[in-house]
């Protein structure tokens, strides 16, 4: 019998009515689960009573005997479909009953899974969507929105302020930086330059070239980042330039447009080093991966050889040719030069690719998804690793058209045929299901983001159990959280 969770989560608003329901291909068995409910908090409440809906009446009644907005209801059979109905006890002893909804979430058996997904919104090119918004899940496959789908943070001091692709991750220290695609000169008052440089030096470059009001024309060679404690605020935001102003400049002059740093990720390996570099021996716990296009100079790029532990160079790439490049660093505000980090090369081939995701397996394997753009054909590659170093993925191609003729989501059999901006994580540490998410903004489906699993990274099936928040939602990335850190960032915004 094959599961994806035997664990009951829901994500659920004070005075709903939510449900569970099976992720499992066969529920014909059952054991004990437990169904994590979280919800908003009751204003005066002391207690909640929350029952199981059954044939439209409520039964099986508990009081949490807390003013805790979160319970887990234990001892329910796996694989089989819940609805709560969550009623507030207030100081006076009256219960407050609100308008009820329905909400389907999946059952798991790993224990309770708790993330925040950060995203954007695509519908138009307002600078409430072009920010940072935030979901939340407690079971990786039914997200709900926070404040209302709309943004929890907007820049105000960098140009238009406007913001793509937003990526979280949380530090050893237990704080949060996002970085973000820069797309700040859509609309800026002024051409804003004299930024900062990847080296922590200020640009000498004083402005850029071209009109800001033309949305795709917005190649800056930076990236932005932000720092915050908990996700609720949000402080120090910054735009960094992760090329030198020579290479920004050769670039152009070679192509006729600047270098884009697109769909920005942190890889790392939990505090350990993850590159030394050869000539330097400078240690690097942290790496920036951006999408690229061409030569960093506009002729070569510089380019890790991992067999030989020295750089080399990489020409010939014109501006029509993506790749994947990465800046190290340990603080996230001096960086190392950019060079090379990834090209798929099945049949020592090279492939052009955007928007690359590492996931690891937690076994020693680290693996890297990618919008592959082999044949024009742009859907989502799969490559492997044991290590995180630069162009160490490179030959090792599980899927792509490149390879064996098949993307992922054409080896799941689903229903999606391309996309991009994905990413990948394990739901729960105990089972081994991991689901990577895609971004099919262009699939002509019901459903914008498209969810596949697998339990060794070979073999794909998609899953459409999911639910995600309204509108043209556009590429998301998830961080895990404490549940004292969700229900913080649940008390701050509200679904």
């Amino acid at each position: 019998m094959k599961k994806l969770f035997t664990t009951i989560a829901a994500v659920v608003a004070a005075g709903m009515v939510f449900s569970a329901s099976s992720c499992s291909e066969d529920s014909s068995s059952s054991s004990s689960a437990n169904a994590f409910i979280i919800w908003e908090k009751v204003s005066d409440a002391v207690s909640y009573n929350i029952g199981i809906v059954e044939n439209s009446s409520v039964k099986s009644y508990v009081n949490t005997g807390s003013a805790n907005n979160y319970y887990e209801w234990q001892g329910l059979d796996d694989g089989e479909e819940y609805t709560f109905s969550v009623y507030a006890t207030l100081s006076d002893g009256t219960t407050t009953k609100a308008n009820t909804v329905t909400r389907t979430v999946c059952a798991e058996k790993g224990g309770r899974c708790l993330r925040v997904m950060g995203y954007f919104r695509d519908s138009g090119s307002t600078l409430e969507e072009q920010s940072l918004h935030l979901a939340v899940t407690t079971d990786g496959l039914h997200w709900q929105s926070l404040n209302g789908n709309t943004g929890v943070f907007q820049l105000s001091t960098i140009g238009g302020n406007r913001v793509r692709d937003p990526y979280i991750v949380k530090k050893p220290d237990g704080k949060y930086l996002m970085i973000a695609t820069d797309w700040t000169t859509y609309l800026s008052p002024s051409s804003p330059g004299n930024h900062r440089l990847y080296d922590n030096t200020i640009s000498d470059v004083s402005n850029w070239d071209y009109v800001t009001n033309d949305y795709w024309n917005v190649n800056t060679t930076c990236l932005i980042f932000a720092d915050s404690d908990d996700m609720t605020e949000w402080t120090n935001e910054r735009q960094i330039q992760m090329v030198s102003d020579e290479e920004k400049t050769a670039f152009k002059a070679a192509y006729g447009n600047y270098q884009f740093c697109w769909a920005p990720e942190i890889i790392h390996d939990n505090g350990e080093v993850i590159f030394t570099d050869p000539e330097t021996e400078e240690t690097y716990t942290y790496g920036v991966i951006w999408s690229g296009s061409g030569e960093t100079n506009g002729t070569t790029s510089k380019s890790y050889n991992p067999k030989k532990n020295k750089y080399e160079t990489t020409s010939g790439r014109g501006f029509g040719y993506r790749r994947t490049f990465v800046n190290y660093t340990n603080d996230f505000e001096t960086f190392t030069d950019a060079q090379v980090y990834f090209e798929p090369t099945p049949n020592n081939t090279a492939n052009s690719n955007i928007d690359a995701s590492v996931c690891t397996d937690d076994k020693g394997k680290f693996y890297i998804f990618f919008k592959d753009e082999k044949s024009g054909y742009y859907g989502m590659g799969e490559n492997y690793s044991t290590s995180l170093l630069p162009n160490s993925f490179n030959a090792n191609c599980i899927w792509g058209r490149g390879w064996n003729g098949k993307q992922v989501q054409e080896a799941a059999g689903g229903t999606y045929n391309q996309g991009e901006g994905m990413f990948c994580f394990r739901p729960n540490a105990g089972v081994d299901k991991w689901l990577c998410v895609l971004d099919a903004h262009d699939a002509n489906q019901t459903k914008v983001f498209a969810t596949f699993e697998t339990s060794d990274f070979q073999f794909w099936k998609e899953n459409d159990k999911t639910s995600w928040p309204d509108g043209d939602i556009r590429h998301g990335a998830s961080v895990e959280v404490t549940l004292e850190e969700m229900t913080a960032l649940i008390d701050a915004f509200g679904f």
